[in-house]
């Protein structure tokens, strides 16, 4: 449909504009500049990131219900993100994490750090999911224990770009099967 249609009809419409500068053809005017500005219906992507929205919405609570930590280990800054579960599970504020690769290694139980640091290289060699257990110590001096998934993130050349991953607390869970042993 038009938009003159629409406008007969009086239906709302959602539209995209885009404006840009052009300079006018070297046989005009020198300096001379022309406005482009572009109309275009966009009530099918408004649709859309309604849809986007309420779907990141949901995600988010199962998440945070189910006690799921995220994150993205990005390869080529060597950044790592942690959303705000993440930080609770390992028990730290913003204050105590820096974005680095060693906020999550040096948290890591000794013992396991070897296991997980395979596990993560494994992921980022093969492109398989990475899926390990390990123990955490926090800054309080807390021994808790994790699971955690990961995916390599491939770039449009099929290189590894990031990782992103999942922790899940099993610390509970440990302390019960200890208890009934």
């Amino acid at each position: 449909a038009s938009l003159s249609e629409f406008k007969k009809s009086g239906d709302i419409i959602f539209v995209s504009i885009g404006v840009s500068v052009i300079d006018a053809p070297a046989d005009k005017k020198q300096g001379q500049q022309t406005l482009v500005l572009t109309v275009q219906e966009a009530s099918q992507l408004r649709v859309t990131e309604e849809r986007l929205f309420k779907l990141n919405k949901k995600f988010a609570i199962a998440k945070d219900s189910a006690g799921i930590g995220l994150w993205e280990y990005d390869l080529v800054t060597q950044a790592l993100e942690w959303d705000d579960q993440m930080k609770r599970l390992y028990d730290v504020n913003d204050l105590d994490f820096s974005g680095g690769i060693d906020d999550w290694i040096n948290r890591i139980h000794p013992d396991d750090l070897v296991e997980v640091r395979t596990a993560l290289q494994n992921c980022i060699d093969t492109d398989q999911v990475m899926d390990t257990s390990f123990r955490v110590i926090t800054p309080r001096g807390i021994e808790k224990y994790f699971k955690a998934y990961a995916k390599v993130n491939l770039d449009v050349y099929g290189k590894p770009q990031s990782v992103i991953g999942v922790n899940y607390d099993l610390t509970e869970r440990y302390q019960a099967e200890q208890q009934l042993e």
